[in-house]
């Protein structure tokens, strides 16, 4: 597949990852909120809490369903993209890969907010270490243009203590504690990607971050040269739309188990959108030819 592809194949593309976000979008979620769901046990949970903590968790539970959800407007903004890219005139060479970044981060973001199979108070942890650093992000954006400006860490560290919650270290390293439970305050997203992608699979996240920092050893991996430049390749493509393929999978099973919804529907479907448009990789590029 080190080959230049054909706009029947590009149109190939974009046909599948346009129906691949709708079969993961298919589960249905305008029904009662189950009981038995992680979101209703830690609102229960919660409400149960002393006053003062109270009103600071269930600040910060908040904060973690806008953050999820701030990531799913992200991931289907990337989505759009991507599908319109891959099927672009002239062609595109490796934008499809820098896209499908976006799409993964978007993903990584929301699902380490409500990853299902973590406690409550990792989940806390994890929203009060994002706010301390959003608010280091947020006052040296600031300061580029408003010298004078000043952080409010302090404010944010002050008001996460009245919920119990503990802040320590500087903005290089900073950690949040909550009892026993002690995490740093940022992530790395190419730890949390792996959680998401198939077993065995070649470091996705590398190939894209290759792309979207323009690495020599990545461009003139994945592209064809031509007297006028390079041409992009099919496997490019490939590698976008099955990465999204992936991603969406993970968010479904993330979002639906947090939610305590059904998503077994829509993961078939999905598996078999990726599976249908394998057949046409194979149909187009055939492994003996």
């Amino acid at each position: 597949m080190r080959e230049p592809f054909t706009p029947e194949f590009a149109d190939t593309v974009s046909q599948a990852i346009r129906d691949a976000r709708s079969a993961a979008f298919s589960y249905p979620d305008d029904g009662p909120l189950s009981e038995a769901s992680v979101f209703y046990r830690e609102h229960l949970a919660i409400e149960a809490m002393p006053e003062v903590q109270r009103e600071v968790w269930s600040r910060l539970s908040g904060s973690a369903l806008s953050g999820a959800k701030l990531a799913l407007f992200s991931l289907h903004d990337h989505l759009n993209a991507l599908e319109t890219d891959v099927a672009r005139k002239p062609p595109p060479i490796w934008t499809p890969l820098t896209i499908a970044r976006g799409v993964t981060e978007s993903v990584v973001l929301g699902c380490y907010l409500i990853n299902p199979a973590i406690d409550l108070e990792t989940r806390i942890a994890r929203v009060a270490g994002l706010l301390v650093k959003e608010a280091d992000n947020a006052y040296m954006a600031d300061k580029t243009l408003h010298p004078s400006t000043t952080s409010n860490r302090q404010q944010v560290i002050e008001e996460m203590a009245r919920g119990g919650i503990t802040i320590t270290g500087d903005p290089r390293r900073t950690r949040v504690t909550i009892g026993a439970t002690s995490i740093p305050a940022d992530f790395k997203v190419s730890e949390e990607v792996r959680r998401h992608l198939a077993a065995g699979a070649p470091e996705p996240y590398r190939l894209m971050s290759g792309a979207a920092h323009v690495r020599p050893w990545l461009l003139t991996r994945t592209a064809t040269p031509t007297t006028d430049g390079f041409e992009g390749e099919a496997a490019t493509l490939s590698a976008a739309a099955f990465i999204a393929m992936f991603e969406l999978e993970f968010w479904v099973r993330e979002w639906t188990g947090y939610f305590g919804l059904d998503g077994s529907g829509a993961i078939a479907a999905l598996r078999a959108v990726a599976h249908d448009f394998g057949e046409e990789v194979l149909r187009h590029f055939p492994l003996d030819a």
